[in-house]
């Protein structure tokens, strides 16, 4: 999301998390929980990584956080 603040960005990453949980998918019955969701990890160009790579890297570890914390949320680097 160029041009975009985090906390902007972490709006959009929930918008698209909640819209997500609450779509009903055939056969969703079967997956864990019940329900389709989705984990988010988010970083920023230049306060979390200096390069393409770095900033992947960045978002991922978020991502990787957000599933250590129960899944179905979104985390930025360094935030909760």
């Amino acid at each position: 999301l160029p041009m975009t603040t985090k906390t902007h960005a972490r709006l959009v990453a929930e918008k698209l998390r909640r819209s997500v949980e609450e779509t009903k998918i055939p056969g969703e019955e079967v997956l864990p929980g019940g329900r389709l969701t989705i984990s988010l990890g988010l970083a920023a160009y230049p306060e979390d990584a200096s390069d393409p790579t770095g900033l992947v890297q960045a978002a991922d570890a978020a991502l990787y956080t957000a599933k250590r914390k129960g899944r179905n949320r979104t985390e930025m680097l360094g935030r909760s």
